[in-house]
């Protein structure tokens, strides 16, 4: 009878085992429900749950914002749940520490329509002080480092696409930072809301 009492309770678990799922939640919001199999360096490789036994699928890492596990824990690889947290977070640095170009004294302010990121030269009184400028995030072609100088000032530099006169070129965006730190912080966010947009 003790017998017969193990082996029910090892087939219980075995059962529960292969329907036991992983969530696998996108930054772009998607849920794939799955069982992780292997977590590499740049990607993540998985089973579908509609097809358990194969074949194993591969996502990349930087796509994924978190794994809740079947037992309940967590692994969270995204900063942002989702592409509008993101853009706040963009909104609020560029606002607080983004300068033009040519002046000290006038600030950026920035603004998101979608995926278009508007940045405004504006006065110390919040008049505006310039042309806008407005950019296609959703259009990103490359990251250049960001360009540090001695006195803590910092330019970030991506390649995307410009909206002028409501004709789409590519150009380069560059935004002037008051802090290295800050600098360095904008873009990753800005790395992050391009993966999510993409």
């Amino acid at each position: 009878m003790r017998i017969k009492i193990l082996m029910l309770a090892a087939m219980i678990m075995a059962s529960t085992n292969l329907t036991a799922q992983d969530h696998i939640i996108l930054k772009n919001g998607t849920e794939i429900n799955a069982k992780v199999m292997t977590i590499f360096h740049h990607e993540i490789e998985y089973v579908s749950e509609n097809t358990p036994e194969g074949p194993r699928v591969k996502i990349a890492k930087g796509d994924v914002y978190k794994i809740r596990y079947q037992n309940g824990t967590e692994e969270i690889y995204g900063k942002y749940s989702n592409v509008e947290e993101a853009k706040e977070e963009a909104q609020r640095l560029i606002n607080t520490y983004a300068i033009s170009k040519s002046s000290k004294t006038v600030r950026i302010s920035a603004v998101f329509n979608g995926h278009i990121l508007e940045l405004s030269p504006v006065s110390k009184r919040g008049n505006p002080a310039g042309i806008a400028e407005y950019w296609d995030l959703e259009k990103i072609i490359k990251f250049h480092k960001v360009s540090k100088r001695d006195d803590d000032i910092a330019y970030l530099n991506v390649v995307c696409t410009r909206l002028k006169n409501n004709k789409p070129a590519i150009d380069k965006m560059v935004i002037k930072m008051t802090s290295h730190k800050t600098a360095d912080q904008l873009n990753k966010v800005l790395q992050d809301i391009g993966q999510m947009l993409n």
